[in-house]
């Protein structure tokens, strides 16, 4: 289908709508494009239920789209199997039987754990800078029955998510266990406890072909709006079902790489074995075009982001 830019009537945006995943993988054919979800009702019988379509279009496509949309039904990147993708992660956690998260509560678990994910990048990819490092984004979807949060670090990209950065993130989440526990020492944060013994990270979203929401709201019918999270890592409880996730943004927290595929698969000159980060902290080999690559116990890579890679309107459109 074809749809006009809310912005300017006489740009048309498309978006190729389908019933399942082979269909639409099938027909994504321009290197700019990629395949997304979308929250939709569907009928079985007399039974309604919340399933998916899927839909194939461009990162600026997909915002458009989503934005002509007035219900703001939820949209997900698909992350293909084989893709070079950026570091995100999907942080979920309920609270404890009869009891419920507060805004500062969770405000402060957020704060923690970007600090703990820094500290970890810092030290896996040493020579990032702080600049870069704190170049990330995060999404929340927080309420008192709730927490969830998707962080996205568009300077980290592995080759794949289903090996290498799952590994990589296996190893996140034992840091970041052993960091919020040193805090909870000392703080005895009932968040933060929970957060040590349930495990906050999502492991799901690095099976083939998983889905990582990107905006809109948890279901449809619900109001769970994914909005992002600020410097000061405050976290605020939807009170309408309004998203605040503008075109910039909502494509740089895309985590795939589909322009820079053929590229990673035909030439793996640009990969070399450096001293596993899981045992040292060494600096990574810089190659010819002035990329830092890495290799873990030789099962994952992972490199810095090109500058175009970097920054997404160069690219995303």
């Amino acid at each position: 289908m074809q749809g006009q830019h809310p912005d300017d009537p006489s740009e048309l945006y498309r978006a190729s709508i389908f019933g399942n995943l082979r269909d639409a993988t099938a027909n994504c054919l321009n290197a700019r494009e990629r395949v997304w979800a979308q929250d939709t009702r569907r009928t079985n019988g007399n039974i309604e239920y919340v399933g998916k379509t899927f839909l194939v279009a461009t990162c600026k496509g997909m915002f458009d789209y989503l934005r002509s949309q007035p219900d703001l039904p939820s949209v997900y990147e698909v992350i293909a199997t084989k893709e070079p993708c950026r570091l995100y992660l999907d942080m979920e956690m309920l609270p404890a039987e009869y009891d419920n998260f507060t805004e500062t509560e969770l405000s402060d678990l957020v704060v923690l754990l970007r600090t703990g994910i820094q500290q970890f990048l810092d030290r896996s990819f040493p020579g990032i800078g702080q600049d870069r490092l704190r170049n990330d984004r995060l999404l929340q979807a927080c309420d008192s029955d709730k927490f969830s949060v998707h962080y996205v670090h568009p300077e980290i990209v592995f080759d794949n998510a289903v090996c290498s950065q799952f590994a990589f993130v296996f190893e996140l989440q034992l840091f970041l266990r052993q960091y919020l526990q040193a805090y909870n020492n000392i703080h005895l944060d009932s968040a933060v406890d929970r957060a040590i013994s349930e495990g906050v990270v999502d492991f799901s979203v690095y099976r083939m072909s998983q889905q990582l929401r990107l905006g809109g709201n948890t279901k449809l019918g619900k109001v769970r709006p994914l909005r992002m999270v600020g410097e000061e890592c405050k976290v605020v409880f939807p009170r309408t079902a309004e998203g605040c996730v503008r075109d910039h943004t909502f494509r740089s927290l895309c985590p795939t790489f589909e322009l820079f595929l053929a590229h990673l698969v035909s030439d793996r000159s640009d990969v070399s074995v450096d001293t596993p980060l899981s045992h040292s902290c060494g600096p990574g080999v810089n190659n010819q075009d002035g990329r830092i690559v890495y290799c873990v116990n030789g099962l994952y890579h992972g490199r810095f982001a090109t500058k175009a890679e970097s920054e997404p309107h160069k690219w995303c459109t």
